[in-house]
Order: C-alpha cells, then structure tokens, then sequence
C-alpha cells in the first residue's frame, strides 16, 4: 500500500526566500496529520490511501443545518446537509469573523451536502495563519452540491474558500464566488486558490466553477487550487475535470525575485489528472505561468505524470519576468502522460515558452460554428474527426463521438455531454457545471 511519507516536498517550495515556505512545508508533507511515523510516532496509524478511498464521508446521522450558528458548530466527523440559504454576513463584524472547521490535524472528514443552497458573504480572516477556509482540512470527506458566494477568505499558506488544505476527498458540483487573498507584505506563503489552497492524493473534483479574485505574497496561485501534490501513480492521483474558472489570478510579482507560479486552473502540479478545464480569467506570475497550470513536474520518480487534457484558456497570461508569454501552461518539467490544449491567440498575443501540445486559435476559429456534419469542429482540441445528432427533445447540436474513441461525448448509449458545441457568437462552454450559463459567451 502507498502512504503520503512516499511523496516528497515540491520542488518550488524551496524557491522563494524568508523561510515561511519551507516551514510550511513540513507540515504539508505529513498531509493532515497523517504522515510520516503516524500519528504521535504510532507507525501503525499512518494512512493508507486506499483504505481511506473507500471509506468516503461520514457514517452519522444526517444533521439538518439552517442557521448561521449551527455552521459554526460543525463538528469534523459530522455528515450535514443545508436545509436552506444562509447569510453569513454578520462574519464581516469585528469579533464574528468564522472560524475555519477543523484543521490539518484533526481534518473534517465527514460529508457536507451544500444541497444546492448557498452560504452568502462569508467572511474569515485568520490573520496570517495557515490552512484556511471553510475548512481548515479535509480528509476522506465527501463535500458536494455546495454555494460559497461572495466570499471574502484571507490567510496565510495553504487558504482557500472550501478548504485550506485537502486529501483523500471528493469534491462535486461545487462553486465558489468571491476574493481569496493571502498577506500583503512580510513572509512569502505557499498555495492560494479561490476554492482549495493545496490538494493531495485522491483527491478527486468534479463539475465546479470559480470567479473571483486571487492575490497574495505567495509562490503559487491558482484560480481554483493553488497546488495539486497527487500520487506516484494512477491509483492515487489527483483528478480534476470538469471545471470552469474565471477568476484574476493576480498574485504579487512587483518587486520579487523568486518564480512566482500562476496558472488559471493551479499553480504547481504534481501527479495529476487535469481534463475537460475551460478558463478565462487573467493570469499573472513570474516565470512559471499559463492559462491553465503555472508549472507542472512530470518528471519526479515519486509521482506520476500527469494529463493536461481537453483544457481552453480565454484569458490573458502576463508574465513579469518574460513580457509576452501566452499559453495553457507555463513550464512542463519532463514530459506529460497526455496534453491537449488550446489558447486564445486573439486575447493574448504572445507565444508559450513551451508550444508542444499547446497550440494557440483565434477567437474566430475558438467561436467559429461547425461547418458540416463530419468535419472537424472548433476548437477540435484533440482533432478528432466529430459527428453531430440532433438530440430530441432539445433539437440541439451536440457533440458526437471522436474518431479516435477517446471522447464518446455525444449521441451513443450512455454516452454524456461535456461540452457544448458553440456558435459564431460564443465559445464551447461545459454542461455539467452548476449554473453553466455563468461561462462567457
């Protein structure tokens, strides 16, 4: 069996100077408390990640949550489910700022079922601490159906609107609205995302979106998850699919001399599954930054490579330390397991630092219709040959299975659309997300 002692500090960790980040991570490294030496020196507590894949959520009885107070009153264990909406506004006073569930050592690791309601202008300010969110840590949790709208989450390393720092969970049909921020001023931190500071092995999100603002002193930012440290092979990695972003991810370069890792979707990647991404959010960093991913390692023998798959980046990639950088990704070290993106050629004029599987379109062609059946439809990202039916009772185009059979998106049995197919006016958006129509168009 694989234990998290196998996975070894990432490199960029090591990068930026004041020391804060390579504090931090140790304390990553034993991922929830759960690592190298077990718990309090007990070997036999170390965690086994296929066991804790197949024990997902919590077992007690459901509880109902409707108020405020009783968001407070979460336990980590718990299994709750929102009965309705919930403003959380009275967290902006003085004093009433929320105080993130759990933390990496006692990690939630229970079920939390938004329901399809909404937690509304959340607040939490932990003034520079480290792993924050709504969350402080997630293991072996199932979070689903969940609304975290306009957010406002400031902290230290490792912060995001769900949870600071997340493991061996399950995270769908999610969203997070809002700003994300990491400090000002004073000692670089490591991983902000507008929904996951840093997600570890298993970790496996589905469906969601992120629109925002995320800023910070930090050496990797992502518009969803600031890092992705998976596994050391496809048993374990991490897998994110399905997923919308636009969010400015925007952390501070001026006046730094260390790479700063930006990327629409993540920051830095290791051991991953990445596929089906559609970003448009502006994208700042130094060195290491894209559209998609900022930096990716394929390369370390203690993770596998990772899949940049079926990914489209919309926005404007601005690197500070190379003017006219473009692209979905910003620097590969070692080759991918499979990568097939697209960027928009029109909205950032300048070139990747790396072309291979990244080739840049035009929004003409990125918004151009299909032009008959069995042609080749744009963005055709892996350049399948595509066939169209018409779906009843919808009567509307859908995608259809690619020739090479790695899509099977379309009209065949059991088959389901990811994308749908777009039009002289709009980009190709994703289907399954909440509220697809927030994508622009």
């Amino acid at each position: 069996m694989i234990s998290i002692c196998d996975f070894p500090r990432n490199p960029i960790r090591q990068r930026a100077s004041g020391g804060a980040v390579s504090a931090a991570a140790a304390v990553t490294l034993t991922l929830l408390g759960l690592g190298c030496g077990g718990v309090n020196g007990d070997e036999s507590a170390e965690l086994d990640v296929q066991t804790v894949r197949s024990a997902l959520g919590s077992t007690e009885a459901v509880q109902t949550i409707t108020t405020l107070a009783q968001l407070r009153a979460m336990t980590v264990t718990g299994n709750y489910r929102l009965g309705n909406n919930i403003d959380a506004s009275p967290t902006g006073q003085s004093g009433q700022q929320f105080v993130p569930i759990g933390s990496p050592f006692n990690a939630f690791r229970g079920t939390f079922d938004g329901n399809g309601k909404t937690i509304n202008n959340l607040r939490i300010n932990t003034n520079g601490s480290w792993y924050t969110g709504l969350f402080s840590g997630a293991n072996g949790a199932i979070i689903k159906n969940v609304g975290l709208t306009n957010v406002n989450v400031s902290g230290g390393g490792f912060t995001g609107a769900i949870a600071g720092l997340i493991g061996n969970s399950q995270v769908t049909s999610s969203y997070v609205t809002g700003t994300v921020s990491g400090p000002a001023s004073g000692s670089v931190v490591q991983s902000l995302g507008m929904a996951l500071g840093s997600a570890g092995p298993s970790t496996e999100v589905n469906r969601c979106y992120a629109t925002g603002t995320v800023t910070g002193l930090t050496v990797s930012a992502g518009g969803f998850v600031g890092e992705i440290n998976g596994g050391s092979d496809s048993s374990n990695e991490a897998k994110f699919t399905e997923i919308f972003t636009n969010v400015n991810v925007s952390p501070t370069t001026q006046g730094v001399t260390y790479d700063v890792a930006a990327g629409g979707l993540v920051g830095v990647v290791q051991g991953a599954w990445i596929e089906d991404i559609n970003s448009h959010g502006n994208v700042t960093g130094r060195g290491r930054v894209g559209g998609i991913v900022g930096e990716v390692f394929n390369d370390s023998p203690n993770y596998v490579a990772s899949v940049l798959d079926d990914c489209v980046s919309n926005g404007v990639v601005t690197d500070a330390q190379t003017p006219q950088r473009a692209g979905t990704y910003g620097y590969a070290h070692g080759t991918f397991a499979h990568c097939t993106t697209i960027w928009n050629s029109t909205t950032d004029t300048g070139s990747p630092v790396q072309p291979d599987c990244q080739p840049g379109m035009s929004r003409d062609a990125l918004r151009a219709p299909h032009p008959a059946p069995n042609r080749l439809v744009n963005p055709f990202i892996r350049g399948e040959l595509i066939t169209q039916s018409k779906i009843p009772p919808y009567e509307q185009w859908q995608l259809g299975l690619g020739s090479d059979g790695e899509w099977g998106f379309g009209y065949m049995p059991g088959a389901v659309t990811v994308w749908a197919l777009n039009s002289s006016t709009e980009y190709i958006t994703l289907t399954r997300i909440p509220n697809p129509s927030v994508q622009p168009r």
